[in-house]
């Protein structure tokens, strides 16, 4: 499965890639909203993608609001997990809850992310 993992923090990244690769995922890793806009561009469509809502210049919210715009197909047929440090029904999500499968609240602990990876990359 083609994984997409977006975050600016890059020891979570990181984590996330190892986890996946060792499951046997190929891996794409971005560290910006930006960078995996111009990835989507060249890499083989994700499966799956796990993205942050807080970063910085464009949000994961903005991100998925633009790659929406730009492949609503993809958007469609993907599943895409959500993490925050916020709750998951805080009213601060917002539009952000509506377009991921589902909301993951961070931090997140080794068994946890281990689960999340095995439930949704599988």
């Amino acid at each position: 499965m083609h994984v997409l993992v977006v975050d600016d923090e890059k020891p979570m990244l990181s984590l996330f890639g190892e986890l996946l690769e060792e499951e046997g995922h190929h891996v794409t890793l971005a560290s910006s909203a930006e960078e995996a806009l111009q990835l989507l561009q060249t890499c083989p469509a994700p499966e799956l993608i796990f993205v942050d809502y807080s970063m910085p210049k464009m949000s994961g919210t903005d991100f998925l609001i633009t790659l929406k715009a730009k492949s609503p197909t993809l958007i469609a047929k993907t599943k895409i997990i959500g993490f925050s440090s916020f709750a998951q029904d805080a009213p601060l999500l917002g539009e952000f809850a509506t377009l991921v499968t589902r909301v993951i609240e961070k931090p997140l602990g080794l068994d946890e992310l281990v689960e999340v990876i095995h439930q949704f990359a599988s």
